[in-house]
């Protein structure tokens, strides 16, 4: 027995019901009204890193800054501070994962991808990158926690113009920090301390402009991820069929409906079996 499909006004219904839960601490929606409401991604900034005067003068959303075929979306942003200090920072979320590796990850390839060798070593110009987390990843109990290097033998701090920093957004203080983890973590804008934060999240989930555009992004990065679940299948049969070494490439070709060049890159990717 097949099941037969949603309804339309089903499908819309369920659809809103997702978008009516979701929160910035998920990805692709921290990323739509992060790349287009900057005055709530210059709040977070401000209170993370603790410098006020920050002002965000781009920012936009893009892909995880190295290859990881996970669907997950993030912020690149440029901000200066009234001294002409400027500074590259990368936002992303724990979606996926934010263990301080995937981390180091981020920042080197935001760095490679972002900067020239001029900009990476000047000394005006600082980066970030920052993971929001649902939890308190070292349970240290502190909202923020910074990763960087120091010298072993004297415990001296080293300033190297980038860095991690986590926060933890299942802190409750009753401070700055309590009350950004709290809008952070809120999927209702009615109950946000912040306006700015609120902003963005009462457009896409109330205005039927801002629904329908989100509503887009979503379902495009479904379709994404559906289309990528669907490579991943056909490569692992691939490989497998390449392993036995029992067929010819056309044959896989026609099996996995994956183009030759492929199959000769995959087979190049598994030396030690030919």
């Amino acid at each position: 027995m097949t099941n037969s499909p949603e309804k339309p006004e089903n499908r819309r219904q369920r659809e809103e019901e997702i978008l009516q839960n979701l929160t910035l601490l998920d990805d692709t929606f921290m990323a739509v009204c992060f790349s287009q409401f900057t005055d709530a991604l210059q709040h977070v900034l401000q209170i993370i890193l603790d410098k006020p005067d920050l002002k965000v003068v781009k920012a936009e959303r893009k892909k995880p800054f190295m290859d990881l075929d996970d669907g997950s979306l993030c912020v690149q942003a440029w901000a200066v501070e009234p001294s002409g200090h400027r500074y590259l920072i990368g936002v992303q979320t724990d979606t996926h994962g934010a263990s301080p590796r995937r981390a180091r990850l981020s920042l080197s390839s935001m760095i490679h991808e972002t900067l020239s060798e001029d900009e990476f070593a000047d000394e005006n110009l600082d980066t970030w990158m920052i993971f929001l987390t649902s939890k308190d990843v070292f349970e240290t109990g502190l909202p923020v926690n910074h990763l960087g290097l120091r010298v072993r033998e004297t415990g001296e701090i080293l300033d190297l113009g980038y860095g991690t920093i986590y926060f933890n957004a299942s802190y409750r203080g009753d401070d700055s920090y309590g009350r950004l983890a709290h809008d952070l973590c809120c999927p209702d804008p009615d109950q946000m301390y912040c306006a700015a934060l609120a902003a963005p999240v009462r457009y896409f989930k109330t205005t039927e402009k801002g629904k329908q555009e989100m509503l887009s992004v979503l379902k495009e990065q479904s379709e994404e991820e559906r289309q990528e679940a669907i490579l991943a299948s056909q490569l692992k049969v691939a490989a497998s069929l390449l392993r036995r070494g029992t067929m010819t490439l056309e044959e896989i070709e026609d099996i996995t409906n994956l183009p030759g060049e492929r199959l000769l890159e995959l087979q190049e990717e598994l030396p030690e079996q030919f």
